[in-house]
């Protein structure tokens, strides 16, 4: 298995040590299992949705929840 280095702000590296100590692990299965679930998110045999894309983006905007259905908001749409 190949070695690299990388350098983490001192907040995701707490994290890592953190969530290492609750898995029972090394911080280096933690990234090599993040890594591996990135590229099978976008690796080129595997779609991604939008929705898989922008789901933490949900429900943090306001507006009309009738957007796409209510007429008066197609009113001059397109001119």
């Amino acid at each position: 298995m190949k070695t690299i280095t990388t350098k983490l702000p001192p907040d995701l590296d707490a994290w890592l040590a953190a969530e290492a100590r609750v898995r029972r692990t090394t911080k280096s299965t933690i990234v090599r299992e993040s890594l591996q679930a990135i590229r099978g998110m976008t690796g080129k045999n595997t779609p991604v949705s939008f929705y898989d894309m922008t789901r933490d983006l949900l429900g943090c905007f306001d507006g009309p929840g009738d957007l796409s259905t209510n007429p008066k908001y197609m009113k001059n749409y397109g001119k």
